[in-house]
C-alpha cells in the first residue's frame, strides 16, 4: 500500500501534536501556549502544499 505525503504529513502532525500535548500536561504549562504551538505547527507543516494548490487555482490549472 502507497502512502500519500498528505497522509505522512497529516500523521506526523497528529503525533507531533500529541507529544507536546502530553509533556504540557506533565509540566503544567498553560494551554494557550500549547494551542499556539500546535497552530504553528499545523501551519508550518500545511503551508507548501496548500500554497501549491492556492498557484495553481490562480494561474487556471
Amino acid at each position: 500500500m502507497k502512502v500519500k505525503y498528505e497522509q505522512f504529513l497529516a500523521v506526523l502532525g497528529i503525533l507531533c501534536i500529541t507529544a507536546i500535548c502530553i509533556t504540557a500536561l506533565i509540566n503544567k504549562i498553560d494551554s494557550a501556549v500549547v494551542a499556539s504551538v500546535c497552530s504553528t505547527i499545523v501551519f508550518l507543516i500545511t503551508r507548501k502544499h496548500y500554497k501549491k494548490k492556492l498557484k495553481d487555482l490562480l494561474e487556471g490549472e
